[in-house]
């Protein structure tokens, strides 16, 4: 009777809310919908207004971005149909692994669980919230889902089109701001980051700062989600020989000379960067069972005017192998809630599941009562970096590594993840000042297509 019942409302409310959004996404473009009528319609709460008129606006201008950038055609409907279609089915893949996920952690039945399923699917479409699926199954975050901003909707206007627009110069596809180039522009205003020794280009190296003693990391100048060949180098010692040489992880020991040779070779494909090995600070280390730099995504936030704030959303990744190389979510690292007044830690979680963790698995030491090292001091500085570097981009995620000397830029991405629903105790971005920020943006460039202010 429970699957019945859900599937009745399954039937029934997803051909509804799919007219309403439809209609609402081919609303003329010159014209502006009205916002206040739709979220009527698809019984969204007032209280959530202004972040359920963003969501839908980006909506529409990926819709009309999809439909501007490809030939008329059968590719121009593939595009768009698959655009709309891409994060909603996304959603259900992920919602369908919950629920056998929630199955198995808590004992709920089959029937149980099915029916969950079925009930989180029309408030998928209704909520275009399929990057952000996860959230639907921590109960006491569903009645805040208005305030969700979905994923591929943010990448795709926080941080192509909005970029882009204020800044012609910067290609619409970026998504990662090159780390050389952000070392270069650290150094420049003597904000701490991650040093550069060699830079390697076109099979030439460019020297920055002087090699010294300690472990080595090569890495891609460009890559995504902790995804690239990232090589650990550690010194290696040979009786009677003062050479220096490095002894990798698969074993391979080389010269330095050498280690130079093999990084100008592969940065014939693509520009490399050697950089010393940090450690986090001591307690991140106690806590965590690890040697791995593990970093704080910081999220900020710039206004048309210059004017930079903090996205009140932070959280520190920890890996669960004690010798990874990376800390990416996507590699199977923990995330942990931090609260942005204190630095405190709340509750982890693995990416897209439903289970949560209140220890770290690894070194069993307890989530209540530990306190990030610096992090203050970390949230000034990409503060302070976002607003006197970087004001072109109107939003900005951080990844600061809190070490025994004070906070370090590790990386900054221009189009930064979103999709953070799935962490326990993170408030959704449309509670925050994330929402006032990108409409003052979008206000500049659509102010035909935004929501009346």
């Amino acid at each position: 009777m429970r699957i019945a019942l859900a599937l009745g409302r399954c039937l029934v409310l997803f051909p509804y809310y799919f007219v309403v959004i439809t209609a609402f996404a081919l609303w003329p473009w010159r014209r502006r919908p009205p916002y206040g009528t739709f979220l009527r319609l698809l019984g969204i709460q007032e209280r959530s207004r202004n972040a359920s008129e963003l969501r839908f606006l980006m909506l529409r201008l990926s819709m009309r971005t999809s439909w501007a950038s490809t030939v008329p055609g059968p590719v121009r409907v593939r595009s768009v149909v698959g655009w709309a279609v891409r994060p909603f089915s996304y959603g259900i893949g992920v919602c369908w692994r919950l629920s056998r996920a929630e199955r198995e952690r808590s004992g709920l039945s089959w029937p149980a669980s099915t029916a969950l399923f079925l009930q989180s699917v029309p408030d998928l479409l209704r909520f275009d919230s399929g990057y952000g699926a996860p959230c639907w199954f921590y109960p006491e975050r569903r009645a805040d889902a208005g305030f969700q901003i979905p994923s591929i909707h943010h990448v795709r206007i926080a941080g192509h089109l909005l970029n882009h627009a204020n800044d012609p110069s910067l290609p619409v596809t970026q998504r990662h701001f090159d780390k050389a180039e952000l070392y270069r522009t650290c150094r420049e205003h003597g904000w701490a980051t991650i040093p550069v020794h060699v830079l390697f280009e076109d099979g030439t190296a460019t020297n920055f700062e002087p090699i010294e003693a300690g472990p080595l990391l090569s890495k891609p100048t460009s890559l995504a989600e902790g995804v690239g060949s990232f090589e650990r180098w550690r010194p290696e010692s040979v009786a009677g020989d003062d050479t220096p040489r490095y002894r990798r992880d698969d074993g391979r020991v080389v010269s330095l000379d050498e280690l130079m040779d093999h990084l100008s070779v592969l940065s014939r494909d693509t520009p490399y960067m050697l950089q010393p090995l940090l450690r986090p600070h001591r307690a991140i280390r106690e806590f965590s069972g690890a040697e791995t730099l593990s970093t704080v995504r910081i999220m900020t936030c710039c206004f048309p005017d210059g004017r930079a704030e903090l996205i009140p959303i932070a959280f520190t990744r920890m890996p669960l192998d004690p010798d990874a190389m990376v800390d990416n979510r996507a590699q199977g690292a923990l995330a942990f809630y931090v609260d942005p007044d204190t630095g405190a830690l709340g509750l982890g979680s693995l990416k897209h599941t439903a289970q949560v963790y209140d220890t770290h698995p690894v070194s069993q030491r307890a989530v209540e009562g530990f306190v990030l090292p610096y992090f203050q001091d970390a949230l000034d500085l990409v503060t302070e970096a976002h607003a006197e570097a970087f004001s072109r981009f109107p939003t900005l995620g951080w990844d600061v590594a809190l070490t025994d000397d004070g906070p370090v830029i590790v990386e900054m991405n221009v189009q930064w993840a979103c999709q953070i629903g799935d962490i326990p105790g993170q408030p959704f971005l449309g509670r925050t000042v994330y929402t006032d920020c990108v409409v003052a943006h979008m206000r500049r460039h659509w102010p035909h297509a935004c929501p009346e202010a």
